[in-house]
């Protein structure tokens, strides 16, 4: 149970990266943000966007 605790929705993705949902959708889109599909679901795990943000700022 913990482990789906991590997983955000794309809303609460937008709110943690302070971003626009559109940007963050464009961003799946290109594939340049991790991300999970559950079925037709997109969800992100907290701790690899952490990982993915802090690549950004390198």
């Amino acid at each position: 149970m913990s482990n789906l605790s991590q997983f955000l929705t794309i809303k609460d993705a937008s709110i943690m990266l302070n971003v626009k949902v559109s940007w963050l959708r464009r961003q799946v889109f290109l594939r340049t943000i991790p991300f999970q599909k559950l079925g037709r679901l997109v969800r992100f795990n907290k701790e690899e966007l952490v990982i993915w943000l802090n690549q950004q700022k390198a």
